[in-house]
């Protein structure tokens, strides 16, 4: 629903801001992504991605320029001026007139979508996907038309339409209209162009909404009054915003669901060999009882009147009490020589019985640990979760944990824009976030006046830090404190190398020699994050 060529109408409408910009800078610091910036007076940029799971674009205030890793792109675009915006009718491509040249962002998904400059006169100059094929050739400005196919039911006319609605659209669209989904266009009593025209309205005067269903998240430039199951994230007032976060979560999402499942193949193999084991051991009366067998074996064949005789590779004969009993023999030997091999094999299978019965308790309680890992992963929910629970069960799962790693699990971590903010847990804990893991430069806040978390920006840059950042920070150090059930909670920040220890403080005390206040409502991480 990124893709939706509704949702693209609401975002052609808002890329009306950058008409009359200039582009100061294209990079990329990932694959299948691009950034413009645009020379305005508050920051702004364009985040544009071709990516085959998450093509999307969106207008952005806050992105920060990776320190290395980063890669300049279509030199051609620095210093032109955006002159006119479009979207081309009934498709999903966003025309960019420049000064000398046009900008073209398709965002057709699976693998499909691109980003295509080309000269006025439509000759392709550069593409971010595709260019050896695509340079030098014209591009192709269709001009499309709405035409539905008067036999075809009416969900199939709407969701097979090329560019148009969609399945969940299509669904939206025939619930609030109380159509038949089955019947054929031409059998219609009503003006369907009418209705689509007037859905198209109520679309484009809606906010956005952004839900939750089937463990994925929909993105949709209307409220989806049809859909069941689906839980509503939230709602966003720039569609910008909403396909901003709902890339961001879906990621999120994926990343954390590959995290688990690789953690979870390292559970399921430990289980598999703490279960084999505990089975082996459980067998020791087993093994008690084949050690009786072997001995009852070498005893009968002792009581042979000829011990030095052979009898090929077995013995027929009975045992004590007259029941028939087969011996298997080794030919080579003689019955003397298998008595004693059975004697042998007797003590080496009583001692192994011995030996699991007594690890039995140490063997269950390794089992029990793993099936009691195996139960905490499951309630595992974030990235933040999976990081603390791999520090807790290195050893466990035989997991690598770097010293950065295991110097930052010590703290409540979270990830907001690319920034690191780290909040700590108790007055000591307090003490070593400040005083040994911040650096001089990162931004130190805590909440004003009341006891509370001390809360950590790390600073990689000399970039200005963003004004979201800090209240993202701000409102979950107002969390961190007494304050939590406040309205708004000032929240004092400065630079780490202005927070001093005094000599003989109690734990968690600081000073600060010099601070900005902000206020801000607390906010719980599940909140902010989700």
């Amino acid at each position: 629903m990124l893709l939706n060529y509704y949702s693209l109408i609401k975002l052609t409408k808002e890329l009306q801001q950058l008409v009359g910009l200039s582009i100061i800078d294209v990079f990329t610091q990932e694959k299948d992504s691009v950034i413009i910036e645009f020379d305005a007076e508050e920051e702004v940029f364009l985040d544009f991605s071709t990516d085959n799971k998450y093509s999307s674009c969106f207008i952005r205030t806050d992105f920060k320029r990776a320190g290395k890793n980063t890669v300049n792109l279509f030199p051609e675009l620095v210093g032109e001026i955006v002159q006119k915006i479009e979207l081309l009718d009934f498709d999903r491509t966003i025309e960019i007139t420049l000064i000398n040249s046009i900008l073209y962002l398709q965002l057709f998904g699976r693998g499909s979508s691109n980003l295509i400059l080309t000269k006025n006169n439509y000759e392709i100059l550069d593409s971010l996907e595709n260019s050896k094929d695509l340079v030098g050739t014209e591009f192709d400005k269709k001009q499309n038309i709405l035409v539905l196919n008067n036999d075809e039911t009416v969900f199939n006319s709407l969701a097979k339409l090329p560019f148009i609605m969609g399945n969940k659209l299509t669904n939206e669209f025939i619930f609030r209209n109380k159509l038949d989904k089955n019947i054929l266009i031409k059998d219609l009593k009503i003006d369907i162009n009418k209705l689509v025209n007037d859905f198209i309205y109520m679309i484009l005067k809606e906010t956005n909404y952004l839900y939750f269903i089937d463990n994925r998240y929909l993105f949709s430039p209307i409220e989806l009054k049809s859909l069941e199951n689906g839980k509503l994230i939230q709602t966003y007032n720039s569609i910008s915003d909403g396909i901003k976060w709902a890339k961001i979560k879906s990621m999120n999402d994926d990343k954390i669901n590959e995290e688990k499942k690789g953690i979870s193949r390292l559970i399921d193999n430990e289980l598999k060999k703490r279960k084999a084991k505990y089975k082996q051991s459980s067998n020791f009366h087993s093994l008690i009882k084949l050690a009786n067998d072997y001995r009852l074996y070498g005893d009968i064949l002792m009581s042979n009147a000829n011990p030095k005789s052979s009898f090929g590779d077995k013995l027929e004969t009975v045992d004590w009490e007259g029941n028939p009993i087969i011996i298997p023999l080794d030919p080579k030997m003689n019955i003397l020589d298998n008595a004693n091999k059975y004697y042998s094999k007797a003590r080496k299978t009583q001692k192994d019985a011995k030996i699991k019965e007594q690890d039995l308790p140490e063997v269950k309680l390794k089992l029990d640990l793993y099936l009691n890992i195996q139960e905490e992963y499951e309630s595992v929910l974030n990235l933040k979760d999976i990081k603390e629970f791999k520090q807790k069960y290195a050893k466990e799962l035989n997991l690598k944990i770097d010293k950065k790693m295991e110097q930052e699990s010590k703290f409540r971590q979270f990830e907001y824009e690319g920034y690191q903010i780290f909040v700590g847990k108790s007055a000591s804990n307090n003490d070593e976030l400040t005083m040994k893991f911040a650096r001089p430069n990162d931004i130190w806040l805590h909440a004003r006046g009341v006891p509370g978390s001390h809360t950590v920006i790390k600073i990689h840059s000399k970039d200005k830090l963003k004004k979201e950042v800090l209240e993202v920070a701000a409102a979950l150090a107002a969390y961190y404190s007494q304050s939590r059930k406040a309205n708004l909670v000032p929240v004092i920040h400065t630079e780490k190398k202005y927070v001093r220890k005094p000599k003989g403080a109690n734990a968690g005390s600081v000073l600060v020699q010099k601070e900005n206040v902000i206020m801000v409502k607390p906010i719980s991480p599940e909140e902010l994050f989700g």
